[in-house]
């Protein structure tokens, strides 16, 4: 049977979350620094509760991205990639690694993070196919917006779903480290939680 393998990516293939690291890699310091006091009461509604994740970090990316040409905002991408290298768990590189080598194995990215700034990380490895929160460019320009929910909790199943549909068609292993995951991980044949290992 076909073996399917869903990564998490921060905090699960990375040692921490990568959109604030990049945001700050992008901007410098001193405009890093401004956009998140614009942001913060939609930050502190995060923290308190009040205010849905996606929508608050899609504010936030609007502050720090609206009006970037996209030839930019890539170039800040592979830029952070080169330089971030270590943001990745060693276990990372050998666990994909692992399911390269075997035979009829397709391995997906499931992430609330952008593929804009994930895939150059993982340049290594260009047969991964990404599902991940899908940012908007109109004329060459960063909108602000995003043009698919944030890739989080039970739009990570729906999206992966919409691509893997036959269930009874392949074995699903989820590897992941937080709430965010608990939807993917919950349909999962076998499931790896805070842990590269394999099998």
């Amino acid at each position: 049977m076909r073996k399917v393998v869903v990564f998490d990516f921060d905090g699960t293939l990375t040692h921490a979350d990568t959109f604030i690291p990049f945001i700050r890699f992008a901007l410098g310091r001193k405009r890093f620094c401004w956009s998140i006091l614009r942001s913060c009461i939609w930050l502190m509604g995060y923290l308190l509760h009040l205010y849905p994740n996606g929508k608050a970090k899609q504010r936030l990316f609007a502050t720090c991205f609206m009006g970037w040409s996209q030839t930019a905002f890539e170039s800040a991408c592979k830029q952070f990639a080169q330089t971030n290298k270590h943001v990745l768990r060693k276990e990372a590189y050998e666990v994909i690694q692992y399911y390269q080598r075997e035979n009829a194995t397709t391995i997906y990215i499931v992430s609330a993070s952008s593929e804009a700034w994930i895939k150059p990380l993982l340049a290594d490895f260009p047969f991964i196919t990404y599902i991940t929160t899908r940012i908007e460019v109109k004329n060459n320009t960063i909108t602000g917006n995003f043009v698919s929910p944030n890739c989080y909790g039970a739009e990570k199943v729906r999206r992966f779903l919409a691509i893997e549909p036959d269930r009874q068609s392949y074995q699903l292993y989820v590897y992941g480290d937080s709430k965010g995951d608990k939807e993917i991980l919950a349909i999962a044949d076998k499931t790896f939680y805070r842990t590269l290992q394999y099998e």
